[in-house]
């Protein structure tokens, strides 16, 4: 385990590196709309598998906050370190946040409401 845990720690600076080349932009709500979860930092692909970070469509998504959600990605053709006001229904992002979830997710909102969106975001996009 020991070992293990050296070799985490020597590869985590890379990481790291990826981390900070990536653009980095804030969702903002006026509202406490946003979930968490037991398992919050979402590191994945949003058109299929996780193919890497240095993959143009990886993208990490962390909540920060019931009004603010981190979200790194690469499309450097977009403003980087931007606050982004959501104009639109939050299910999706706290979609994603819940399907990365181990067992629970925690709201500012009632978790019938949340979930009744984000079943209604599910079916919409096709992913129910």
């Amino acid at each position: 385990m020991k070992e293990a845990w050296s070799e985490w720690l020597g590869q985590s600076a890379g990481i790291a590196e990826m981390f900070l080349k990536m653009r980095w932009a804030v969702l903002v709500s006026e509202k406490p709309v946003f979930i968490t979860s037991d398992n919050p930092v979402l590191v994945g692909d949003m058109l299929g598998p996780h193919r890497g970070l240095k993959h143009p469509d990886a993208m990490v998504t962390f909540p920060l906050s019931p009004t603010r959600v981190l979200i790194m990605d690469n499309r450097h053709s977009e403003p980087d370190a931007q606050f982004y006001p959501l104009n639109h229904d939050p299910a999706a992002i706290n979609l994603l946040i819940w399907r990365n979830a181990m067992e629970y997710m925690f709201s500012p909102r009632n978790p019938d409401e949340v979930c009744a969106e984000i079943v209604a975001e599910a079916e919409r996009t096709g992913v129910a």
